[in-house]
């Protein structure tokens, strides 16, 4: 049996060690359009490699494709049809299969502007026609159908918006060479939301941004494929402009990652980001793949026309990935890594191109060599961590449920979440509220920030990445004390709106309550009790919210309070008869 080449099999191994609920693919009828595509052939390989690491999965996998040789180039380590079974037609035609699928993800477009731009009617009929025989199907067998769109159905971006949300349209001249691309996406976007709202089809939308890594073909068109097919051939890049447009770029195990958190967290008729939010331009990106590729003494950029391709409608920008982040996932591949694991897969085995996976993303993939099964006969013979134990750990309903014990305890489980800057009296104010509450004869418990950084969070440090798991952590653990029937009052400076989103998620939007402590920060610096912002301002301490690094205002909090002239106690009253209602329906009347 053939295997992956080294960096690939990393990859599709990182992608199955995420936490996501894997064994609910088991046994299941998967159809992949697009299979020979870029991103829909690294979707195929990560659903072959779950059924040989795991053959207790038992998923059937058809790929479709218009080209059986292509299919075999692009899948050249599986066996066709043994592991996968090729279906050989066009998209846009009805699709006759012995079992009907139970998930089908379409991602069957031409995506490279070399393609569209020159079979522009092929790739409004993939979007168009294509999209509705296959959304028929779905509907046949009520599956779960996963559209891979593009950011292309933002339009030109008029207001010159930094980080686009999922409403951030703007227009589009149906006119302009590129038009068959993007508003053939918004019509199948239209279409999956149509058989939604009128079918009641589970139809996902995954708006994709810059993707790039192993399996992108160097004439795929796109700029990076121009760059990676310059340096591999050791010739000077040549830019169609100044180089000055700027794109976010993600890799791709970490976009196909997130096709799979929306396909299981996702919300039916919904549409989600999915991309890199730092963005690099077109002459820093051809620099850096010179440095990356070690030929700095030889190689160099040069602007000069080369295609005479439409130029896109936007020259900058990114998403805004807030409402993906809720449902767990985040880039972890950064872009000099992504591009030395590009490189090397096309340079073969040469170590110096087979980077091991750095440092930031430790949590999630280290060390990759090490832990991961390489061939389905490792796979049972690895004892893996439990967060990876894909196919090894089931959700286990017990015969008690949370109903049963809230009314044992009278009450409802319920999570106070109290966000704001340091020293705004977060801390203070839970503990006060914890007394009152105990006063009623309420069962509660506070979960304080510096109190679990003491414990299960202490190997976190206050990086982007780590505040983001520290407010995971935490949220999974409030959630388990309310399905107990506890009331948790978190106390945490958690600065960001899509983390604070994330534990909402996490928790459950019923049982969750933000509290936003506004005192302004000259009075929290004032405070001080910690002499933190001394030390922040005298740069000994990084990442420090509100001086070095930033707070994001709640926009809807459930309740605002201002301590600056409360004390605790004040403050905790305050709370309490601010959240009246929610006691009431969530608290009824104590013991």
């Amino acid at each position: 049996m053939n295997t992956p080449d080294p960096i690939l099999a990393e990859d599709l191994a990182g992608i199955l060690d995420a936490p996501l609920p894997w064994e609910q693919l088991y046994g299941r009828h998967v159809l992949v359009t697009g299979a020979s595509g870029f991103i829909g052939g690294h979707i195929v390989e990560v659903l072959a490699w779950l059924n040989r690491c795991y053959p207790q999965a038992n998923l059937r996998i058809h790929a479709m494709a218009r080209n059986l040789e292509k299919l075999h180039r692009r899948l050249p380590w599986l066996d066709l049809p043994g592991e996968v079974t090729p279906l050989i037609q066009d998209v846009t035609q009805p699709c006759e299969l012995d079992i009907p699928p139970d998930i089908i993800i379409h991602a069957a477009s031409p995506a490279s502007p070399r393609y569209y731009l020159d079979r522009p009617v092929d790739t409004i009929l993939a979007n168009s026609s294509g999209t509705q025989q296959l959304l028929e199907l779905a509907r046949s067998r009520q599956a779960r159908f996963l559209f891979l769109s593009s950011g292309a159905v933002y339009g030109d971006n008029p207001l010159q918006i930094d980080a686009i949300g999922e409403g951030d349209f703007g227009g589009e001249d149906p006119l302009t060479p590129r038009a068959c691309y993007s508003e053939s996406k918004r019509l199948a976007e239209t279409l999956c939301h149509a058989y939604h709202a009128q079918y009641g089809i589970d139809t996902r939308i995954a708006r994709i941004s810059h993707c790039y890594g192993p399996g992108m073909r160097l004439n795929d068109g796109r700029a990076i494929a121009d760059l990676l097919a310059d340096v591999l051939a050791d010739r000077d890049i040549r830019l169609d402009s100044d180089g000055n447009a700027s794109r976010p770029f993600c890799y791709v195990s970490d976009t196909v990652l997130g096709l799979f958190h929306i396909l299981f967290r996702g919300e039916p008729g919904n549409a989600y980001n999915l991309g890199e939010t730092q963005e690099i331009t077109i002459l820093e990106l051809a620099e850096k793949m010179i440095a990356v590729a070690g030929k700095r003494d030889h190689l160099s950029v040069r602007a000069q026309a080369r295609s005479g391709l439409a130029p896109a409608a936007r020259s900058s920008g990114h998403f805004d990935i807030g409402k993906i982040r809720r449902l767990g996932w985040r880039p972890r591949i950064d872009l000099d890594t992504g591009l030395a694991r590009m490189l090397g897969s096309h340079e073969g085995d040469d170590p110096a191109r087979n980077p091991s996976v750095p440092d930031r993303q430790s949590a999630q993939m280290a060390p990759l060599a090490e832990s991961r099964p390489s061939c389905p006969e490792e796979a049972n013979a690895i004892s893996r961590p439990a967060a990876s134990s894909v196919g090894q750990v089931f959700w286990q309903q017990g015969m008690v449920d949370r109903s049963v014990r809230e009314a044992l305890i009278r009450q409802k489980g319920l999570t106070l979440w109290l966000t704001g800057l340091s020293a705004s009296g977060k801390s203070t104010t839970a503990y006060a509220l914890e007394r009152q509450l105990i006063d009623t004869g309420r069962l509660c418990c506070v979960l304080d920030g510096d109190n679990l950084r003491h414990g299960i969070n202490r190997n976190l440090g206050f990086t982007h990445e780590d505040r983001t798991e520290n407010i995971r952590r935490t949220a999974e653990i409030a959630r388990l004390m309310n399905d107990a029937g506890l009331i948790v009052i978190a106390s945490l400076i958690s600065p960001l709106i899509a983390d604070r989103g994330m534990a909402e998620e996490i928790i459950g939007a019923d049982s969750f309550v933000e509290i936003y402590l506004n005192t302004p920060l000259e009075i929290c610096e004032a405070r001080d009790p910690k002499k933190l912002y001394s030390k922040a301002r005298q740069g000994l301490i990084t990442h420090f919210t509100g001086i070095s690094a930033p707070y994001e205002v709640p926009p809807f909090a459930d309740v605002c309070i201002n301590t600056a002239r409360l004390s605790p106690i004040e403050a905790a009253q305050l709370i309490l008869s601010k959240t009246n209602l929610h006691m009431d329906v969530q608290l009824g009347k104590g013991n």
